[in-house]
């Protein structure tokens, strides 16, 4: 189960038509075209390391060997060694710019995921000055272009971005990916991918196992990331959580399992007494029978965002959300709108602890090439802010999804690939002024016979004393503790109740 969506829509696009390269070979070496076609054979059967031997060996008998510069572009860039297929193709490019024109939009695409975008830029416009191109093609060139230019402008002004390891208690060779966290800083869950035979009894014994880890925050950092366990981990794949911003309950993805409606479903457990419910579908209408994943929980626990391919949505995948009503049922979905939808796809909301800042992942928006991170805040009349990009270099021509933020607003959590030894691990970085949060407070506390010590489970509220609103409308949990999130700036009252006990 990976809910993290890899764009590249190159690679199924610009695969080398046999018959626009082979009918006239740019080469009159027999020894050449030997090493070439028997280079084809094995990149048919997806040998390539044999192939590209072939080819470098065709390229070295006769160098201006168009085709077999292309067919080195397309192996390099089948494994994603996106400089050295630019190379392949320019040097086709060198060779001939005429005859095949679809090498600019291949020479392009390679560009853009190294980051060089003039070049990336000047090659898309030639492209779409061919004739008989696909109109695939022709879209995603154009929607590349404006994604180029973008780049080039947010190249000129970096945000500072400065990741740092969480930690070897956390990150192993394994993969660590989709952290939450909780709102006093001191919880954080995340997913991590198991590529070894340790699995924890019960847990399966499959090539690879995703399960839920915990962690808790130390004087000396982050403690050593112990497996969640039954019956939160299962021998299917869980992942994509939302932490609830006390710790206590969460939200999360599950797919194929018995008496789901869709192939991802989104579940709901709660943590009593050290240990997780059985996990239970939310069902409709949260779930449907299409695709639903990448929950996130508001601070209060009544408003979940996630995304959804549903149908009514405006691009492939949407964001939506569902609010809780007061008898504990989920209304109907309401899509997010087109200020933040695209004819793309956007996934992995997070809406920060203050309840009105969201930040999520989009391929559709203007950004510097596949996922990058936007934020949006809620308006008073419940509509949204145009989406702002987070920047470069937070934001790559790769993949960027599943940003989390702490409470404080300036410390944000995400995973990324940087070792390949390691895969992939989460790390932490200060988030640039300009694309903070509102800052949040949170209260703790507990509740108990105030003879006895007894712990008790009560009702309380927070007022707001400058609007004399209910804040916070809740109950504590079984040994009477609770956790508020507050928005700074303001001075609240707490009314605790409970029958049989005087008001409070």
């Amino acid at each position: 189960m990976k809910y993290f969506v890899f764009t590249i829509l190159f690679l199924t696009s610009c695969t080398l038509s046999r018959e626009g390269l082979s009918q006239s070979l740019h080469s009159s070496s027999n020894k050449a075209i030997k090493f070439y076609n028997e280079g084809m054979a094995f990149y048919d059967y997806s040998e390539l390391s044999k192939a590209e031997v072939l080819f470098k060996n065709a390229i070295a008998t006769d160098n201006r060997f168009f085709e077999a510069h292309m067919m080195l572009g397309e192996i390099y860039s089948k494994q994603r060694n996106f400089k050295e297929a630019a190379a392949g193709y320019s040097a086709a490019v060198a060779i001939d710019s005429v005859s095949y024109r679809p090498v600019f939009f291949t020479l392009a695409n390679a560009e853009m995921m190294i980051a060089d975008y003039e070049s990336a830029l000047y090659h898309y416009k030639a492209y779409l000055r061919s004739k008989g191109m696909s109109e695939r093609n022709r879209v995603i060139a154009e929607k590349n272009i404006r994604n180029c230019e973008f780049a080039i402008e947010m190249l000129k002004k970096p945000v500072p971005f400065n990741p740092i390891s969480v930690g070897t208690n956390i990150n192993t060779s394994d993969d660590e990916y989709w952290p939450s966290i909780t709102a006093d800083g001191q919880t954080l869950m995340f997913t991590r991918q198991v590529y070894s035979d340790n699995f924890p009894v019960g847990m399966g014994s499959r090539a690879s196992q995703e399960d839920f880890y915990l962690s808790f925050s130390l004087d000396s950092g982050w403690g050593i990331a112990y497996n969640a366990g039954e019956p939160l981990n299962t021998s299917s794949n869980e992942g994509a959580q939302t932490l609830s911003s006390n710790g206590n309950y969460m939200y999360f993805t599950a797919c194929e399992r018995s008496g789901g409606l869709g192939s991802c479903d989104i579940y709901f457990s709660s943590l009593s007494n050290g240990r997780w419910s059985i996990p239970y579908n939310l069902g409709w209408p949260v779930n449907t029978t299409s695709w639903e994943s990448t929950p996130s929980i508001s601070s209060d626990g009544n408003m979940l965002f996630f995304t959804s391919n549903r149908q009514g949505g405006i691009g492939g995948k949407d964001l939506w959300y569902s609010l809780l009503s007061v008898k504990g049922t989920w209304s109907n979905p309401v899509n997010l709108g087109k200020t933040i939808n695209t004819d793309g796809d956007e996934m992995s909301p997070f809406i920060h602890f203050d309840g009105k800042t969201l930040y999520f992942a989009s391929n559709g928006l203007p950004g510097m090439g596949g996922f990058d991170i936007y934020l949006t805040r809620m308006n008073e009349d419940s509509t949204w802010s145009e989406p702002k990009n987070l920047g470069y270099p937070i934001n790559t021509p790769n993949d960027e999804t599943g940003l989390v933020i702490d409470a404080s607003g300036q410390k944000a959590y995400f995973s990324s690939k940087r070792d390949n030894r390691n895969g992939k691990d989460i790390f932490y970085f200060l988030l640039d002024e300009s694309v903070r949060p509102d800052p949040v407070s949170y209260l703790k506390g507990k509740v108990t016979d105030k003879e006895t010590g007894k712990l008790l489970k009560a009702d309380y509220e927070l007022i707001n004393l400058s609007s004399n609103k209910v804040t916070v409308k809740s109950t504590t949990d079984e040994k009477g503790n609770f956790m508020v999130c507050l928005t700074s700036g303001f001075n609240y009252g707490i009314n605790v109740t409970k029958p049989g006990y005087l008001f409070y």
